[in-house]
């Protein structure tokens, strides 16, 4: 197929995408403003006609609109706080049927999502067979569904992210993102306007900081203050490579903009295993970007001081019950009501992992375990349902070994193949690439740091990082093969 008959192709599906998309959106809410009667329907719908269009032309800017809606968690506030339909529930197939509009009509066939699937597919099925011998299978089939929504999303991802351009849009709409909800909830803490969630995108909860003392933890749109603090550590490396990486001023100061809101919202949510990720992801920053070791020196000092005398005692004082973990403490960090809390849940889910090394106790159960495997492990912990508090130990107690070999079959494909295509753009003088793909590593690096310490309640962010990551090997073949058929090049 020329070029020329290829443009001409694709400039029909597109029409006909119009055509069509305008059709159905149009009759969509003529449909629900008389059904429903409620006008918010005619906005959000005239939006969404806009974001529609915006897809059917360029489906790299889609997918930096899934991006900013998966992150900022723009359905299900929408749907939660305002009464609104959900927007992924028909933006995900959109782009799907696109996808295939594409290949069948223009040629454009989507290419390395063969393994990502497979993979994805093999986690679903050990996941689907927990549901048989689970003590409630009702919430297995649940979570599964749950889980084969974020695994559509993936794939979506996969098939979408094919070369660089793309990956920059998307790491901007997550930056765009972070900036838009950091921003907002750190005016919310600095503002003490607790009261006023801001349409859903700024909750913020009553809670105990240390000790009897208690205060506000900002939690965004996620509503919990941990969660929302794991998100943002994803931000992180990424605001600070377009930090360092953009050639453009205005571009680094919105990253610096980014950077700076992520970090004190991470502060004002007084998460302490977001600090201990937090720590983590700064040494291998330095290690990465060892030609800044200066600026490193003075942002530590900086970092310093700020705990000192800028940011709230009461984390100060909170991040202090860390120093309990240390050999030679005088107080058993277990008399921090959390941390006991946590102590029984993840030794409740090691147990419930020992009673069924082979299939775990089913997708979903361990909660509704947690009273039963606390007692038995010799730290009856409180009654009801309770997390693991850990993602590793809730893969491990719910699916077994089984899970966990599939769990750890993607996170090695994800982080081998990234290593590989790495070294290929780096043959290839690909270094604006390697910093984006560097920053992506970093920012997976930074939740499943995290994750040792929250279990996955909320997945989605998980599930979108790993197919970018899955999507690496794919983008650089498009990349270097590109690179190398230019003219002037060998």
């Amino acid at each position: 197929m020329t070029a020329e008959t290829h443009a001409r192709r694709s400039s029909g599906v597109t029409g006909v995408g119009f055509a069509l998309a305008s059709l159905l959106i149009g009759g969509a809410l003529g449909w629900l403003s008389v059904t429903l009667g409620n006008p918010m329907i005619l906005l959000l719908g005239g939006i969404g006609l806009v974001v529609v269009l915006v897809a059917v032309a360029r489906p790299a800017l889609g997918l930096a609109l899934v991006a900013f809606v998966t992150f900022t968690r723009f359905s299900d506030v929408l749907v939660n706080y305002h009464n609104a339909p959900s927007v992924m529930k028909w933006f995900v197939p959109l782009l799907v049927v696109l996808t295939l509009v594409r290949w069948i009509v223009v040629g454009e066939r989507p290419s390395g999502w063969g393994r990502p699937l497979a993979l994805l597919v093999a986690y679903g099925a050990v996941g689907a067979l927990s549901a048989f011998y689970a003590l409630n299978p009702d919430v297995s089939f649940e979570a599964l569904d749950d889980y084969l929504k974020n695994a559509t999303i993936a794939i979506v991802v996969v098939a979408l992210l094919v070369n660089a351009r793309t990956l920059r849009y998307v790491l901007w709409a997550l930056l765009a993102a972070g900036t838009f909800m950091a921003a907002l909830n750190v005016y919310q803490f600095l503002t003490n306007t607790f009261d006023n969630a801001y349409g859903g995108f700024a909750q913020a909860s009553l809670a105990g900081i240390v000790g009897e003392a208690t205060g506000y933890r900002i939690a965004g749109p996620v509503g919990d203050p941990n969660f929302f603090a794991l998100v943002l550590l994803i931000l992180v490396p990424i605001s600070f490579d377009r930090l360092v990486s953009e050639g453009r001023l205005l571009l680094r100061l919105l990253a610096a903009l980014a950077l700076g809101s992520c970090l004190l919202a991470i502060i004002f949510t007084f998460s302490r295993g977001a600090f201990v990720a937090l720590s983590l992801l700064g040494l291998y920053a330095v290690l990465r970007y060892r030609r800044f070791v200066v600026g490193w020196l003075l942002g530590i000092v900086v970092a310093v001081l700020l705990l000192q005398y800028a940011v709230p005692d009461k984390y100060t004082a909170r991040l202090e019950t860390l120093l309990d973990f240390l050999p030679g403490s005088e107080r058993n960090p277990l008399t921090e009501p959390a941390f006991y809390g946590r102590a029984t849940e993840m030794r409740a889910a090691w147990y419930m992992f020992q009673s069924s090394p082979v299939w775990g106790v089913g997708l979903g159960n361990s909660p509704y375990r947690y009273v039963e495997y606390s007692i038995r492990s010799g730290m009856p912990g409180v009654a009801g349902p309770r997390a693991m508090h850990s993602l590793y130990l809730e893969v491990a107690a719910e699916s077994g070994m089984l899970g966990l070999a599939a769990f750890a079959a993607i996170l090695w494909f994800a982080f081998r193949g990234m290593q590989r295509a790495r070294a290929q753009l780096v043959a290839a003088g690909r270094s604006d690439v390697v910093s984006m793909l560097d920053a992506v590593q970093a920012g997976l690096i930074a939740y499943l740091a995290g994750a040792l310490f929250l279990h996955g309640a909320y997945p989605r962010y998980f599930w979108f990082m790993v197919a970018v990551a899955l999507a690496i090997p794919n983008l650089t073949r498009h990349e270097v093969a590109g690179r190398a058929n230019r003219p002037g090049r060998g």
